[in-house]
C-alpha cells in the first residue's frame, strides 16, 4: 500500500542519484540513518537495521532488494514505516496517501497537476516538467480506454515521446517492479501508454525540484 511511496523514491532516484545517497547512510554497524523532514523543513533521521520481514515462501515481504542485491529502497522503506508510527516499523501506517506527502516527509516541496484539457496537454504538462529536471509522478485513478495500468496505484513517470506523425505517448515506471497489468513482451515494470489512456486514466501528477 505504499506505492506512493516507493514511485517517489525512484522518480528521486531517476533525477538526482545523489539525493538518494545522502539521505541514507551506512552507519557500520550493521545499522542504517535515513534524513527525513516535517513541514517546516525540520530534519530527523531515523535509525533502522537491516533485518528485514521475509513471506513464508523466503521471498521480502515487503520492498524486494533492488540491482547487485542493492538494500537502500528496502531500508529507506523500513525507515519510513517507523518515521510515521513514531518508532516502531508498523508497515501498515504506511498505506494509501499521496506522493505530495512522500516529497514532504523527504524533505522537498511538490507541485500538482489535476486539471487538463486533453490528452496532449497532459502530456506537454509533464514534458515540461521533465525538462524542468524534476522528479515526476502520476497516480491513476481507473484505467480507461485500455490503458495497461493498474488502478489506485502510484507510478514513476519516466518520458514522454511524440512519433514522427505527432503522437504523443507516456512511459511510466511501476514500483511493483512488473507491468502488473496487460503484457508487451517485457514484464519489466516499464509500461507505455497513449495521450487518451494517460488523460482519461489520470488522476494527479505530483513532482518536486530535487536537485
Amino acid at each position: 500500500g505504499d506505492c506512493r511511496y516507493l514511485s517517489t523514491l525512484a522518480s528521486i532516484a531517476r533525477t538526482n542519484p545523489e539525493a538518494i545517497r545522502q539521505a541514507v547512510v551506512e552507519l557500520g554497524d550493521g545499522t542504517y540513518a535515513v534524513q527525513f523532514a516535517n513541514a517546516n523543513g525540520d530534519k530527523s533521521f531515523v535509525r533502522v537495521d537491516a533485518d528485514l520481514p521475509t513471506a513464508s515462501w523466503g521471498g521480502m515481504m515487503y520492498a524486494d532488494l533492488g540491482s547487485q542485491q542493492s538494500l537502500w529502497v528496502a531500508i529507506m522503506e523500513k525507515a519510513y514505516a517507523c518515521y510515521r508510527d513514531g518508532g516502531l516499523a508498523s508497515y501498515s501506517d504506511l498505506d494509501g496517501g499521496w506522493m505530495d506527502e512522500a516529497f514532504t516527509d523527504l524533505g522537498y516541496q511538490s507541485d500538482a497537476i489535476w486539471s487538463v484539457t486533453n490528452g496532449d496537454d497532459l502530456l506537454d504538462k509533464i514534458s515540461n516538467e521533465l525538462s524542468a529536471g524534476k522528479a515526476v509522478t502520476i497516480a491513476i485513478n481507473q484505467p480507461k480506454n485500455g490503458a495497461p495500468l493498474v488502478g489506485s496505484h502510484a507510478y514513476t513517470v519516466v518520458s514522454v515521446q511524440t512519433d514522427s506523425q505527432g503522437r504523443k505517448t507516456l512511459t511510466l515506471r511501476n514500483p511493483w517492479g512488473i507491468d502488473g497489468a496487460g503484457y508487451d513482451a517485457h514484464d519489466d515494470g516499464y509500461v507505455t501508454v497513449t495521450s487518451l489512456q494517460a488523460f482519461t486514466s489520470f488522476w494527479g501528477v505530483i513532482s518536486s525540484n530535487v536537485g
